[in-house]
């Protein structure tokens, strides 16, 4: 099923092919979440680099202090999450390690697309890893972008590359398929938090 569902997104998604700037597949991160008793995978999910120490995902996606979390990069490397704070209200996580990451960090957006715009997504949908789905900007925070559970906190850019913030909401946890209409939390919000929180951040020029 899970296959077949994938076979399904390459064909509606693999005809078009919007640019991806080099760096943008570096600031994306595979979060995976442990139990504590057992260290049994309890979920997995999608973030975005911010700084040379943090990653910014969904809320959802964490589960409190019976479980420890853990990020993976492009390039291979693996950060426990050993100290953050998310927010249930906005559902934003702010997830940091004491390591150096490495990677470039995501450019923040300063205004909206236009409506209709192009935008992409990221992430590891039903436990594939690095899909990349493609669809437009709607209005306010609704993009029409392929998901799936494992996209939830992948960060959404634009076609030239900027973060407008994360995938929230997927309604079809239960199916477990792809759903086309996706709820973002989006980049106004986020960089409050950060900014809350004295972390750093990159924005748009």
């Amino acid at each position: 099923m899970k296959k077949l569902l994938l076979t399904l997104l390459v064909l509606l998604v693999g005809c078009v092919s919007l640019p991806t700037p080099h760096d943008t597949v570096k600031s994306v991160v595979k979060v995976v979440i442990y139990a504590n008793k057992d260290n049994m995978v309890l979920s997995t999910g999608t973030g975005a680099v911010v700084n040379d120490h943090c990653i910014v995902s969904a809320t959802h996606v964490f589960h409190g202090e019976d479980a420890h979390a853990e990020f993976s990069t492009n390039n291979g490397k693996t950060f426990p999450v050993t100290y953050g704070l998310g927010d249930d209200s906005t559902d934003i996580a702010v997830a940091c390690t004491d390591k150096h990451i490495g990677v470039p960090w995501v450019t923040f957006a300063t205004h909206d697309p236009d409506q209709w715009s192009p935008v992409y997504t990221i992430g590891f949908p039903l436990g594939e890893n690095w899909v990349k789905t493609e669809g437009e900007w709607q209005d306010k925070t609704v993009v029409t972008v392929l998901t799936a559970p494992g996209n939830s906190g992948g960060p959404v850019f634009t076609a030239d590359g900027v973060y407008i913030g994360f995938v929230d909401s997927i309604d079809i946890y239960q199916n477990m398929a792809f759903t086309h209409m996706t709820n973002i939390v989006k980049y106004a919000d986020i960089k409050a938090m950060l900014t809350a929180l004295k972390q750093p951040y990159k924005e748009q020029k």
